[in-house]
């Protein structure tokens, strides 16, 4: 599988409007995409009401990672672009930060990758602006360099992107499980293309435990896929592979994830 850019989602259950994120964010981190999208959306109006910009930008925010997740990429990128300005309306530092890293992902899956680029150094230059020495500014500059490592794997600088893995590694344990876990999938993929699949093997399953810590749909989904394709094609493990994938099935079908279940059936049909 691909390497993947950290996506952020820094929503507090309950902000300052007392406007829930929880079924947001919870249908968001469950796999049901189009709930999220509608819930995220219907929070932000509220949060707009009250004019909570803070708020609105968490769940603008949250919006766009729904649609993200649809492959709608032009309205992700609509959402992102909303929630930083609502961010910079509100004098949220970080949510700036957060909301330039989400703009590199969507410019990313695009393959947009100079603007990707652009997007997060700009982040960079945002947090060592007006960073300091806040409690969020090392683990957003944490996150920026863990997706300017993912940039330069997808762009085929694999000694680079490596080597900019193993100098945050280490560190590795201040980012959210979730983002962990994309790290070392990335990890994962990038030993797996270097002719380690054992170590890929590795990093995948390492990864799959903190997306089940983070009870990450979307990340178990992706870490199954991958240790899936590693069973089967570097492996010869075609039955490991058929349980992996099964499972995938299950969680897609069970989520109503129609591309998920679409993307497990032709796993499976290529392991038979």
């Amino acid at each position: 599988m691909p390497s993947r850019p950290l996506l952020l989602l820094l929503a507090l259950a309950r902000a300052a409007a007392g406007v829930d994120l929880s079924p947001c964010s919870g249908a968001l981190r469950a796999g049901r995409y189009e709930e999220a999208r509608k819930l995220c959306e219907q929070a932000a109006e509220e949060f707009g009401a009250a004019k909570d910009y803070r708020g609105q930008s968490n769940a603008t925010n949250l919006a766009g990672n729904a649609l993200l997740r649809l492959g709608n990429l032009d309205e992700a990128r609509r959402r992102y672009q909303k929630a930083t300005e609502l961010a910079m309306q509100a004098g949220d530092d970080e949510g700036v930060a957060l909301r330039l890293n989400n703009l590199g992902g969507v410019d990313y899956f695009a393959g947009r990758y100079e603007d990707a680029e652009r997007h997060y150094a700009d982040a960079a230059a945002w947090i060592a602006a007006r960073g300091g020495a806040a409690d969020w500014a090392a683990p957003v500059a944490l996150t920026t360099a863990v997706n300017q490592a993912t940039l330069l794997q997808r762009l085929g600088r694999d000694r680079a992107a490596l080597d900019l893995y193993l100098k945050l590694r280490p560190q590795a344990k201040r980012l959210h499980a979730d983002e962990e876990g994309r790290m070392l999938a990335n990890m994962g993929a990038l030993y797996r293309s270097l002719g380690d699949p054992y170590r890929a093997r590795q990093l995948y399953t390492e990864a799959l435990t903190r997306f089940q810590a983070a009870k990450s749909a979307h990340g178990v989904s992706g870490a199954l896929k991958n240790l899936g394709i590693a069973e089967a094609v570097e492996f010869g493990n075609y039955a490991e592979a058929r349980r992996l994938f099964d499972q995938v099935l299950r969680m897609a079908r069970a989520s109503g994830n129609r591309r998920e279940e679409l993307v497990a059936g032709l796993y499976l049909a290529e392991t038979a």
